[in-house]
């Protein structure tokens, strides 16, 4: 019965692909990992790899610590809909018409559906929150709050306070190879939310010019954009990797010389 499960799961790469340009979450009866098989983003996994920030972010939003299975329940419509979740699993049975959710594809193995009320990875927020008031709430109130506030500390909202405006957007996000693509046209300066794990690996330009993103959200990213249209490319570079090359080569340099000199030297012992 599981090899039977486990083909199934191997199959649905054929059908998930075509979901690729959004984010993706399963119900229970779903496998970890199909992005393992596919091209989706899906959230639900088991995996240690992961940045430190997203234990921050997903420990502040549940009542238990998320250690190396990342599982956000699809019944969780409010966290589902900031989150950017897009597209919703079903690997059975089960049908998600009772959450809210849309049915655009059914196969014998598997179901998906689509989530119509998804914010856009890329956001723009309506109000800031203290991050001392927001760490108060319960967790239910939490995600009530993050669907149209971004929690900031007291240094960030004293210089971001101005940006939350009136402005309108609109937001077009793309992920790449080694991050993401977002280009956001907004009508006056504007604060922006990516449902991203935020890390020191990020860099990130806007209309070629470097930029500072934020940690908010617990975790999360934010950034500050201009009046008009804004270019934004994040590449994500392990933090450290470079200069561990470099040490590394360094390292190899200096020892590939101690044989070097080690054989020399035996050589000249021997000839004596």
């Amino acid at each position: 019965m599981y090899r039977e499960k486990y083909w199934d799961y191997l199959k649905s790469s054929t059908i998930l692909d075509k979901y690729q340009d959004g984010r993706s979450n399963g119900y229970l009866n779903c496998f970890d990992n199909f992005s393992n098989v596919s091209n989706i983003k899906y959230l639900k996994s088991w995996n240690s790899n992961i940045m430190p920030t997203n234990f921050e972010f997903i420990n502040s939003i549940s009542n238990e610590e998320r250690g190396v299975n990342t599982s956000i329940s699809i019944e969780d419509r409010e966290i589902n809909n900031f989150l950017g979740v897009n597209y919703v699993l079903s690997c059975g049975n089960k049908n998600l018409d009772e959450y809210g959710y849309s049915l655009i594809e059914k196969h014998k193995y598997i179901k998906v559906y689509k989530n119509n009320e998804a914010l856009s990875i890329g956001f723009k927020p309506n109000n800031y929150m203290l991050d001392h008031d927001y760490n108060n709430l319960s967790i239910e109130d939490r995600k009530k709050v993050l669907v149209n506030s971004v929690v900031l500390n007291q240094k960030q909202i004293e210089k971001y306070k101005d940006l939350f405006n009136n402005s309108n957007i609109e937001s077009i996000f793309k992920y790449t190879k080694n991050g993401f693509k977002s280009t956001i046209k907004a009508s006056d300066k504007s604060f922006i939310v990516y449902q991203i794990p935020y890390d020191s690996g990020w860099n990130v330009t806007i209309n070629n010019k470097e930029a500072e993103i934020e940690k908010v959200d617990n975790g999360l990213i934010g950034l500050p954009v201009n009046k008009g249209i804004n270019k934004i490319t994040f590449k994500y570079s392990v933090p450290g990797l470079k200069e561990g090359l470099i040490a590394s080569v360094i390292s190899l340099i200096i020892y590939i010389i101690y044989i070097i000199y080690n054989i020399k030297i035996g050589g000249k012992y021997e000839k004596s």
